[in-house]
C-alpha cells in the first residue's frame, strides 16, 4: 500500500488523498495524467541525497518536454516534512507533476526497501529488454506505464532489475538504475540516451577519485561474457553488484575489486552530502 498526497502550488496545501489505496507507486502513478517524476529516499526522517538536484529535475523535464512550469519547487520541501513528520521510519518518495497541470504535485510515499545483505555480497541476477524511452534525459512518467509490465516480469521470474538495450546492442540503462560494466579495468556506463542518474554522478565523481579509468561507451550485448564485473545504481541501491546478465556469469568474483572499491567509498561520500529537507 502507498500513501499519497496532493501538495497545490496556488493554495500552498497538502491534502491526503486515497489514490495509492491498494495500489503500488507504479500502479498509483499510471492512473494520473503524464508529466514529470522524481524519486528520493529520506535519511534520519530529515535529510536527502542531493534534494536540490532531485527537485531541479522537475524543471528539467518541463523543459525538455516543452511544457512551462511557473512555481517554486522548493515549496515542496516543506511538504515533503509535513510527510515525514507523519511516519515513524525513513521513506522512499515519488514526486509526479502532470504536464496540464503544474499547480498540483502528487507525492506517493512507502516504506523505505531494505535489500537483502546478500544482494551487496553476493550480487544480483538481471535480464535484458528492447524498451526505449521517449527522451531519455528526462523522467517522465509515461515511461512508467510502458515499462511496467516488464517489472511485473522480473519480480515473477526473481531478477533484480532489467537493462534496456537498444537496436545496436548496446546495454543502456536499467528500468530504475544506470548501468556499469568493468573490463581490462577500465569502467564504462553509456553516456547517450540515459538519465543522468544522482548516484551515477557520485559513482562516476568517486572513479575520478579513486584514478579509475572510465570509459564512456556502452557495453555491448555480445560482449556480456567479456565481463569482468558489472554494477546497478540507484537512489534507493546505491551501488549493487550483478552477478549475472541473462543468466550469464558475470566475471570470476562478485563484487569483483572494482565495484568493492566503489561501494567502500559511496556511503561515506551518501553522508557527506545528504542535505536538510527544509531550508
Amino acid at each position: 500500500m502507498v500513501d499519497s498526497w496532493i501538495y497545490n502550488f496556488f493554495h500552498k496545501t497538502l491534502i491526503k488523498t486515497d489514490i495509492g489505496a491498494d495500489k503500488t507507486m507504479d500502479q498509483a502513478a499510471i492512473s494520473l495524467p503524464e508529466g514529470v517524476y522524481t524519486t528520493i529516499r529520506t535519511y534520519d526522517k530529515k535529510y536527502a541525497l542531493h534534494l536540490k538536484l532531485h527537485l531541479e529535475r522537475i524543471l528539467e523535464g518541463f523543459e525538455i518536454s516543452n511544457y512551462s512550469f511557473d512555481f517554486d519547487v522548493n515549496e515542496l520541501r516543506s511538504a515533503i516534512t509535513s510527510i515525514l513528520n507523519q511516519n515513524c521510519c525513513d521513506l522512499r518518495l515519488r514526486l509526479h507533476v502532470p504536464f496540464e497541470h503544474p499547480e498540483m504535485c502528487y507525492i506517493f510515499a512507502e516504506d523505505l526497501p531494505k535489500y537483502p545483505d546478500c544482494y551487496y555480497a553476493n550480487g544480483v541476477d538481471v535480464k535484458t529488454n528492447k524498451l526505449e524511452r521517449n527522451n531519455p534525459k528526462a523522467k517522465l512518467t509515461n515511461f512508467i506505464h510502458k515499462s511496467l509490465q516488464e517489472k511485473e516480469l522480473i519480480k515473477t521470474k526473481g531478477y533484480e532489475e532489467s537493462i534496456i538495450v537498444d537496436s545496436f546492442g548496446n546495454l543502456l540503462e536499467g528500468l530504475t538504475s544506470n548501468f556499469f560494466g568493468v573490463m581490462n579495468n577500465c569502467l564504462y556506463t553509456a553516456d547517450d540516451n540515459v538519465l543522468d542518474g544522482i548516484t551515477r554522478k557520485i559513482v562516476l565523481e568517486l572513479a575520478e577519485d579513486l584514478h579509475i579509468n572510465t570509459i564512456f561507451e556502452a557495453i555491448k550485448i555480445k560482449d556480456i561474457s567479456k565481463l569482468d564485473e558489472a554494477f546497478i545504481t540507484s537512489t534507493s541501491r546505491n551501488i549493487m553488484p550483478v552477478k549475472r546478465i541473462n543468466d550469464i556469469p558475470v566475471g570470476n568474483i562478485t563484487p569483483g575489486p572494482i565495484t568493492t572499491q566503489l561501494m567502500d567509498r559511496i556511503n561515506q561520500r551518501i553522508k557527506s552530502e545528504t542535505e536538510v529537507i527544509t531550508i
